[in-house]
Order: structure tokens, then sequence, then C-alpha cells
């Protein structure tokens, strides 16, 4: 938001991973004045870009709204089923998606969902950006790393999205490397491969400003 030099005017811009930037002029009060203008995205369009799908599924609790982006191949099989990359990173003070704004890349979730996967990134519980008690439901369990919320949101999902769910890899780098060697050695039934990328698996010897500021 950038506010006019008299405070009675500022301009609103916004955007969302699948929706390109809108600038509007609002007076302070919130009445539109006129629209300023919208990202125009037809050359990335022209070259073959795809939008991630915003998805909103249950935690593992079967009650509370989590909500994730989900990578598919440009031109899906009919009929096929595909492998699935969990991408995580569990925070706690910033989750796997990070910004919900519009970006022409996200890392490599495009990339590899073009090799023939479905690319799933999820913020699970106790991310920040919500309500007190959502980060709350896994506060002072760091090692729970929102695993159980990202199983749950995966199998829901394989509902709407051709998704095998037999065969689920999962990758993260640093607080996600952590979480990827704990999905693998707490839940290998569900979990089949994964790449700990620089993982801080032991957080008792890991900096004091991060886990103990915010997990206590």
């Amino acid at each position: 938001m950038h506010l006019s030099p008299s405070g009675d005017h500022f301009v609103d811009v916004y955007s969302q991973p699948d929706v390109p930037p809108v600038a509007n002029f609002r007076s302070t009060k919130g009445s539109l004045i006129t629209n300023l203008g919208k990202a125009d995205i037809s050359r990335l369009q022209a070259k073959g870009w795809k939008a991630p799908s915003p998805v909103a599924v249950k935690a593992a609790d079967g009650v509370t709204d989590i909500y994730g982006l989900v990578f598919t191949p440009t031109n899906m099989i009919p009929a096929k089923k595909y492998p699935v990359i969990d991408y995580i990173y569990p925070g706690p003070q910033g989750g796997s998606v990070g910004s919900w704004s519009f970006s022409p890349s996200r890392g490599d979730n495009q990339a590899l969902a073009e090799l023939g996967f479905i690319v799933v990134v999820m913020e699970g519980t106790s991310n920040p950006y919500r309500s007190k008690s959502f980060h709350d439901m896994s506060y002072g369990n760091m090692a729970e790393n929102t695993l159980p919320d990202q199983i749950t949101a995966i199998r829901q999902l394989s509902k709407t999205y051709p998704i095998d769910t037999s065969k689920v890899g999962i990758w993260g780098h640093s607080g996600g490397g952590f979480a990827t060697a704990a999905a693998l050695l707490r839940y290998p039934d569900f979990f089949k491969v994964g790449i700990a990328e620089s993982g801080n698996h032991d957080n008792r010897n890991y900096e004091d400003d991060w886990g103990s500021v915010i997990m206590g």
C-alpha cells in the first residue's frame, strides 16, 4: 500500500499465486476511485507458463482449514496416476508456500512437475500469519514438522488430482531437510523417498534465535 501525501488516498496493489498484480486507486475509506492497471503476462503464457493451483483442505485434526499450491505437468496424460513430490518447509517462522503473491517462478516446483510429477506445497498447522491458536497447535513440538497435515492433505488431494499415493516423495532445505528426514523415519509407509538438504536435525545445538524463540 502506498499512501498519498494528504493521507486521503492510497494505491492498493494485490495479487495471488494465479492472479497477476492489479493496482487500484482508493480513498482511505476504502472506496474504489479508479483501476490503475493489471500486469500483462501474455508473453509468459505464450512461452508455456502455467500457474499453480491454490487448494484448501483439512488439517490432520479434520477441522482446521489449511492451504497450499499444486503444480501439475503442462501436458497431463488422461487416466494416468502421477507420483507426488511434497516440497516442505515446516516453519515455524515461515511455511512451504512463502509469499502468496504472484510470482513467475516458485523454485523448482513447476520444473519438477514437468518431469512427470504432481508437486504439492502445503502450509501446515502452527505456521505464521494465522491465529494464535493455529500457531499453538504444535507449539513446543518442533519434531511434528506439519507431517500429519502433509499426509492428510495429499490423501485429500488424491480425490481431485490423479495422484498415486503409493509413490510419494518429499524434499526440503534446512528446516525442510529436518522435516524430510523425520518423514522418512516416522512415516516410512507413506513417504517412500526423500532428499534432506542441509537439514538441522538436532535443534538442541542449532541457532538459539530460531526454534527456542518461536517454539519455546
